[in-house]
């Protein structure tokens, strides 16, 4: 499972992102949980599902495949085939993150967090 650690204005004041345009990190990845002011733009190129979670509720999902590990909307080349590219991917390696209180256990705020060690982070402006 992937590291992330949350973006702070001061310790990474220096660092640079790089929009990806190689999508293999999705390769594998056959469905998306979405959010509702996507559905307008993802409904035109993917087929919507509901998909049920482990608490018994359901998300609202873009499919990608049904061939495991086949993500049909990637090329060879890594760049994707569809005219619109989900938020969740074209933010990659960001993720609004929920924090959790350890005493009480309950969400407390959420704050944007990236994935460590990604390509598309550095330190270096030419990059």
């Amino acid at each position: 499972m992937a590291e992330f650690e949350i973006l702070s204005k001061q310790k990474h004041k220096d660092m640079y992102f790089k929009p990806p345009s190689d999508f293999t990190f999705v390769s594998e990845e056959p469905l998306l949980q979405i959010s509702w002011s996507e559905v307008p733009l993802l409904s035109k190129d993917y087929p919507l599902v509901f998909v049920k979670n482990n608490a018994g509720t359901y998300n609202l999902s873009a499919l990608f495949t049904l061939i495991p590990k086949q993500n049909v909307f990637l090329k060879p080349d890594g760049t994707w085939k569809s005219t619109y590219i989900p938020a969740a991917f074209r933010c990659h390696p960001f993720r609004l993150l929920s924090i959790e209180d350890k005493e009480s256990g309950s969400i407390t705020k959420k704050a944007l967090g990236f994935m460590k060690g990604s390509p598309l982070l550095s330190f270096d402006s030419s990059s």
